[in-house]
């Protein structure tokens, strides 16, 4: 599978090769670390600043974790990915975050 992401203001990213069982979350995280980095992180202290979600032409969200082949991606589909500022992230993902920063500091001790 090849994916190109064009942003609104023209910047075309890709072509990002990526087969077909890849991980959703594999494709969030390059976009996430890589491509969308100086939206997503800050520099200075390593905060994530905001998270990418990635949906198809169908409105079907891409689920972290999941295979693209669990998906109605089809060739010629648009994919919209959306920077989610950090404020925006939901209950769930708030804690979901809370619990994974508990765990790593479990870990560092």
């Amino acid at each position: 599978m090849t994916l190109y992401f064009s942003e609104v203001t023209g910047v075309i990213h890709g072509p990002m090769h990526f087969a077909q069982d890849e991980r959703a979350e594999q494709i969030q995280q390059w976009l996430e670390e890589e491509t969308f980095r100086s939206r997503c992180v800050d520099e200075e202290t390593n905060a994530w600043l905001a998270h990418v979600e990635i949906s198809t032409s169908c409105g079907v969200v891409l689920y972290e974790t999941r295979n693209l082949d669990d998906y109605p991606v089809c060739d010629g589909d648009t994919l919209t990915v959306i920077v989610v500022p950090a404020d925006d992230l939901s209950e769930l993902e708030a804690e979901e975050q809370a619990e994974e920063r508990r765990l790593q500091a479990l870990l560092a001790a």
